[in-house]
């Protein structure tokens, strides 16, 4: 076990020296440049870079048989970028909300396998603040972040959803008799969300918590992710429940406006 280990630590160790000689040195790099910048066998490099290839993380050019960072890797950190910033920008409006109700919020979105992650969350019952980068193996349209990501989510995708993630199973966490198991009943909720612009998710997810969400969008007026909070039916919020919807509107319209201004580019003269 010991000697795996190490062999894996040996591999990933090689494949970050030949990924980084592109980012130190050159855009295009031959066989031979990347043994003399890496350190490494040629053998290896040839074996390490071809796998790359394969993987799309590394493209090469037949004519001047030299390898190039591949479009994979180019799109992972467009995507690593895009998360860094929303959990970041997210940071203070989210601690804002939660410290405003005394309750747990987060900002999901969705992976490419329509999984949700939480990229910022801050629990104001117990002081702590923080990021949680892991999947969160749930049912996403029983959350109302993940009603809010279904609602303006591309057709395409959302036909592959309705046709293989609608109903409970043993590897997703929560679900209750309150859960929606019915296309025609979600597809309305979802309608429902993209007019009134939040989700409400009423015990469906655990019996003892209603969530309340709302969509945050980038530049383009896209949405990629989504702000909520937690209600625990034993506090029994109906009486202020408008305040609180409007107050997640609100706060995902600010991080809305704060990422867009991130992106923004400056005006000319300036």
């Amino acid at each position: 076990m010991t000697s795996r280990r190490i062999s894996d630590e040996n591999v990933v160790m090689r494949v970050s020296k030949i990924l980084q000689a592109f980012i130190v040195h050159k855009s295009k790099l031959t066989l031979t440049q990347l043994s003399e910048q890496t350190g490494l066998n040629p053998s290896t490099v040839s074996r390490i870079a071809n796998s790359l290839v394969t993987t799309g993380f590394l493209g090469r050019d037949e004519a001047t048989k030299s390898f190039y960072l591949g479009i994979n890797l180019i799109q992972l950190g467009e995507y690593a970028k895009e998360n860094y910033s929303l959990n970041r920008i997210s940071e203070p409006h989210v601690k804002r909300l939660a410290n405003l109700w005394k309750e747990r919020v987060v900002v999901d979105f969705f992976d490419d396998n329509l999984c949700l992650l939480t990229v910022q969350y801050s629990n104001a019952i117990n002081s702590g603040y923080g990021l949680a980068s892991s999947q969160m193996q749930v049912l996403p349209h029983a959350t109302a972040t993940g009603k809010v990501l279904l609602a303006f989510m591309d057709k395409k995708k959302l036909d592959h959803y309705l046709n293989t993630s609608l109903y409970p199973d043993e590897k997703k966490i929560g679900g209750t008799d309150k859960t929606i198991t019915s296309v025609a009943v979600l597809l309305n909720e979802l309608e429902r969300i993209r007019k009134d612009g939040y989700a409400f998710s009423a015990g469906e997810l655990h019996d003892d918590c209603h969530t309340v969400g709302a969509p945050i969008r980038n530049m383009f007026g896209e949405v990629i992710a989504a702000i909520s909070i937690s209600l625990p039916i034993i506090r029994n919020y109906s009486e202020i429940l408008p305040l609180i919807i409007d107050s997640v509107k609100i706060t995902a319209d600010d991080i809305s406006h704060d990422i867009c201004g991130i992106h923004k580019e400056p005006e000319a003269g300036n």
